[in-house]
């Protein structure tokens, strides 16, 4: 048997056929969306900052403080998550504080969201609604 042979492994594909495969990485790659901040100032009073890549309870501290040393500065903030990919429950309650923040300092803020996001904050709202239901 040769090196050639070695490298090869067997493998049953999900139909039950056997087929001879290279070891080796997958063909398919997995490429992971980079978490970024950056602010676009679009007028002299109006900040849009940009998130992309996850949002979850390790990272909302770090996008929290970026997002409220921009309220200081501005009359109107963006919030665009269009390019976020994953979107946890810890990420709402920031959203929620950012909202109470930028009302006491009289910010204007409007929240894009993507879709992953999106369907975070709508099942997050969902059970706000049914927690004030079950305390009444």
């Amino acid at each position: 048997m040769g090196w050639c042979e070695m490298t090869r492994i067997l493998t049953v594909e999900a139909l039950g056929r056997r087929s001879r495969r290279r070891a080796g990485p997958s063909p398919v790659s997995f490429r992971r969306a980079t978490d970024e901040i950056a602010t676009d100032w679009t007028d002299l009073d109006t900040a849009r900052v940009l998130v992309s890549g996850d949002i979850d309870a390790g990272r909302t501290d770090e996008i929290s403080s970026y997002v409220l040393n921009k309220v200081l500065l501005c009359h109107r903030l963006v919030l665009d998550l269009t390019r976020v990919r994953f979107f946890s429950c810890d990420g709402y309650a920031m959203i929620k504080t950012l909202e109470q923040r930028c009302a006491l300092a009289a910010v204007e803020l409007k929240v894009l969201y993507g879709p992953h996001a999106a369907r975070a904050v709508r099942i997050c709202e969902q059970a706000d609604r049914h927690a004030s239901v079950a305390t009444s």
